[in-house]
């Protein structure tokens, strides 16, 4: 009765701390500007409260207590006993759903900075291009002002609706949000393909795999550049759009329920599919002049497929999304694959 009264007590705070964790990584880690961070913290802390709420007066978050706390007090307490408890490893057994919850944190701690990051940084790109926005004349538009202004205000502003959807799903989840967490990918191989296309560990693979792409690919003729730039705004809004139908879904590595309208009625994984096509696009240039430079970009589109397939079998488990599957037959492009 008192482990379970312990571990009902780990049940209610186990949010809070991760909160509390968050705002540390931020401060010693990763630090943002203080309108961020405090934006991390007043979301936190209704997301916080909520979840407590939710523990105390609803169905518990974790189904067999958080049992990470009582492993540690083992350990702290008897080692000897800890080490015989490994013949029953019952004592350091995650629950399912405790499981579930206790890698979402870990999706939270490394995902929510960046999406914090790349939030902040999109807003300013788009008040940026704004402003220059504000000086054309849209009866005279031409070639330059497409390339030039347009372009950058459409792609920094499409990639701010894409960051402001993965921000709001990984800080709010709650049952009227329809976003309650069913599943997270437990596979180490399915963590290493969507970590390494992420910061810090992009950083160890691109020396062996440098892409260049680029976000603002230059041609020579300035007619090749403006439709090489229309074809990526096309792709990113694509990119978008798969975002946008996640809505509160949105968060990398799990499963809060299954969407099947939108882009995703037309394919399984129009996110990765058109993301994937916008860098290829955006490489051309450097291909051309440097032919070698197709291995990494073959490389890199090869991660990428090969995350959305982790992915896919991960939610393989869950019965909706065979469903689905059968409803949707192709991943990537359709009609094709």
């Amino acid at each position: 009765m008192k482990r379970k009264v312990l571990l009902g007590q780990w049940n209610l705070w186990a949010t809070p701390l991760m909160g509390l964790l968050f705002l540390l990584y931020l401060f010693f880690i990763s630090p943002l500007s203080a309108l961020a961070t405090w934006t991390l913290l007043g979301a936190w802390v209704i997301w916080s409260s909520y979840s407590i709420y939710s523990n105390t007066y609803q169905a518990p978050t974790f189904s067999m207590g958080f049992r990470v706390g009582f492993a540690t007090t083992r350990i702290l307490s008897s080692p000897i006993k800890a080490l015989r408890s490994i013949v029953t490893p019952s004592y350091f057994f995650l629950g399912k759903k405790t499981g579930n919850y206790f890698r979402f944190a870990i999706v939270k701690f490394f995902w929510l900075p960046l999406m914090l990051e790349f939030f902040f940084n999109n807003r300013t790109l788009v008040l940026r291009n704004w402003l220059l926005i504000q000086d054309l004349n849209f009866s005279e538009i031409h070639l330059p002002e497409w390339n030039n202004v347009l372009y950058p205000f459409l792609i920094s502003l499409l990639f701010f609706i894409d960051t402001s959807v993965f921000l709001f799903g990984y800080l709010f989840e709650a049952k009227f949000l329809k976003n309650t967490l069913r599943s997270v990918d437990h596979t180490w191989y399915g963590w290493a393909f969507a970590l390494v296309c992420y910061q810090p560990f992009i950083n160890y693979v691109a020396p062996y795999l440098s892409w260049h792409a680029s976000e603002y690919p230059i041609w020579d003729n300035e007619l090749i550049t403006a439709v090489c730039r229309l074809v990526m705004v096309l792709l990113i809004a694509v990119y978008a759009a798969a975002s946008v139908c996640l809505w509160t879904k949105a968060s990398n590595m799990t499963n809060r329920g299954i969407v099947q309208s939108g882009v995703y009625a037309w394919m399984r994984h129009p996110a990765y599919a058109s993301k994937t096509l916008f860098w290829l696009v955006g490489s051309f240039p450097a291909i051309l002049y440097n032919p070698a430079l197709i291995i990494p970009a073959i490389a890199w589109t090869g991660i990428y497929i090969a995350r959305a397939l982790t992915e896919e079998k991960h939610l393989m488990q869950d019965k909706d999304y065979r469903a689905y599957c059968e409803k949707v037959k192709y991943r990537f492009l359709p009609g094709i694959w």
